[in-house]
């Protein structure tokens, strides 16, 4: 078209520019639009900066957005609304959801431009998926407020953010004012709700709104019966999972990788993998392609059932089928390599998940620390840690808490304690799971009194002791003390309500003999120790006459 004599009106390069934008051939359309700017045309439209804007959103090059809007200033064009809806949607593209607050603020604040439906729901959208569904909330009174009637679409974002957020009254508060509104629910908002009761085993009111649905004429789709048959499995239900599963191909919804992979993932939870193994053969066999997902499930089952071999042949699976694992395949499979003590093919997978620009996150950080420490190999985890350091990377409360207690476990209580410091220091606090880790290295080494001080720093600096706490501490006064101070520390749990776990009541069995247990320890263990673990024991004292 830039070649041809005379050139075609600027209205047919922005119909032509639009078709190659709505095929996602971003990239084509920028050149083409550099093209222009070079060619004797030498004013383009406001139109054609918007499809350069567009374009820059969506391959999340919003600041170049932000220049070529700068373009439409300077050659003296007004700005249309869909210019600003186009910047605020490529700031949410990238996460920089503060930023759009910040340009609809001004847009509003300064009169720029009315915010219309879309920039009200771009601007929703962005604050829900960033975890500000108050905010959202705010937003739709606010629109309302100034004219813009909110939609379904609206409403639906707003329910699915606080769904998302754990918020599922709010979000049935906010479906009864949609209806209120006259603004009338579709399947995406139920979908939400769905799944946001789900996530609270709240069966029978998922149940019922799925019973809404139809009175509203409305069919559950695929993602309806997905969640729950995710919701399900995820419970240890996966029966019922299946049941969804039947009613679903009733109703003739087709399941797909989704539905297939929720199935197995239950199995897999469950150590089933027989069953995992039969879904999987019967999608394939139905030619449902699995994905990353569907194979993350498999190997977890697998390494969980420390079935490592089944494992790594599923991981070569994956590159065979041309799919990429992702950082959770790589975390899955270190912790099975590390779990049935392969240490060298674990850290040989670490190097190669790397070399493949696949970057590892604390959960990757994390299995790695533990799985050498618990092999045995403490110092090559504190340097790991080091490494781990220099390259950037801000431990967390996790990664500290995991080399604590590998070094209290390996008798280095000496760099536990160096460690913990630099914990504090580094301005992170230390929770409950530390502590515990700390003490129980303490209590290890016959600290007893180091441990209950450190109980004492704990509690004063806002973490609270648990009942683990106080049975790291029996066993530490079991093994260190005399018999009067373990009644003194049950007298203490008993004060605190804390039970005596099943280890710490079979070490209390062996360290104190029958005859020296008087009235009051036989009350206390009758009062403290759970009446199953009681049963246990008086079975084992009946195998063992």
């Amino acid at each position: 078209m830039i070649s041809k004599k005379p050139l075609p009106l600027l209205i047919e390069f922005n119909k032509q520019l639009t078709l190659i934008v709505k095929q996602k051939h971003y990239k084509t359309a920028l050149t083409l639009i550099h093209k222009l700017t070079s060619s004797k045309i030498t004013s383009l439209d406001t139109y054609i900066y918007n499809i350069s804007i567009n374009c820059y959103s969506h391959l999340r090059h919003v600041d170049l957005g932000f220049a070529t809007f700068g373009t439409i200033i300077k050659h003296g064009h007004t700005p249309f609304i869909s210019t600003y809806n186009t910047l605020l949607k490529g700031l949410v593209l990238e996460d920089r959801v503060s930023e759009a607050e910040i340009l609809f603020k001004k847009l509003v604040r300064e009169g720029i431009c009315e915010p219309n439906e879309v920039t009200y729901g771009t601007v929703i959208n962005g604050v829900c998926k960033s975890g500000g569904s108050d905010m959202a909330v705010k937003l739709v009174k606010f629109m309302e407020e100034r004219g813009c009637r909110a939609t379904t679409k609206v409403y639906s974002m707003v329910i699915d953010g606080l769904c998302k957020d754990k918020r599922v009254d709010c979000a049935l508060a906010m479906l009864d004012e949609m209806v209120r509104n006259k603004v009338f629910p579709d399947v995406v908002t139920f979908n939400s709700l769905v799944y946001g009761l789900c996530s609270f085993g709240r069966w029978d009111e998922a149940k019922e709104m799925i019973v809404e649905m139809g009175r509203g004429g409305i069919s559950p789709d695929v993602r309806t019966f997905n969640i729950l048959v995710d919701a399900f499995c995820k419970e240890g239900m996966v029966e019922d999972g299946r049941r969804v599963v039947g009613v679903m191909v009733e109703r003739g919804e087709r399941p797909d990788v989704v539905t297939y992979s929720a199935l197995i993932d239950g199995y897999c939870l469950r150590g089933q993998m027989k069953e995992a193994k039969e879904v999987f053969d019967y999608m394939v066999g139905n030619k449902i392609e699995p994905n990353i997902i569907t194979f993350n499930s498999l190997i977890n089952g697998y390494c969980r059932r420390a079935n490592i071999d089944a494992a790594v042949e599923l991981f070569r699976e994956v590159t065979r089928r041309k799919l990429e694992p992702t950082v959770s395949t790589y975390s899955t499979l270190l912790y099975g390599l590390f779990k049935v003590g392969r240490c060298i093919e674990a850290l040989k997978l670490f190097e190669h998940m790397q070399s493949v620009d696949v970057t590892p996150n604390f959960i990757t950080y994390s299995v790695l620390l533990d799985g050498l420490c618990k092999n045995h190999r403490v110092d090559e985890a504190l340097t790991m840690f080091r490494i781990i350091i220099k390259n950037g990377v801000h431990p967390n409360v996790v990664l500290f808490t995991v080399l604590i207690d590998g070094c209290c476990k390996n008798g280095k209580i000496g760099i536990a304690m160096d460690l913990f410091s630099e914990l504090c220091a580094s301005g992170l606090q230390p929770n409950v799971v530390t502590y515990n880790a700390m003490t129980n290295g303490l209590c290890n080494e016959g600290l007893i009194e180091e441990a209950k001080e450190l109980v004492m720093k704990m509690e004063k600096n806002g973490a609270i002791s648990n009942s683990v706490t106080y049975n790291i501490i029996l066993q530490g006064v079991l093994k260190w003390k005399t018999r009067e101070d373990v009644l003194l520390h049950l007298k203490e749990m008993e004060g605190r309500s804390f039970l005596v776990d099943a280890s710490s009541f079979y070490l209390l069995l062996r360290s104190i003999p029958a005859k020296e247990r008087d009235s009051n320890f036989a009350d206390l263990i009758q009062k403290l120790v759970p009446r199953e673990v009681l049963k246990s024991q008086s079975r084992l004292a009946k195998l063992a006459s």
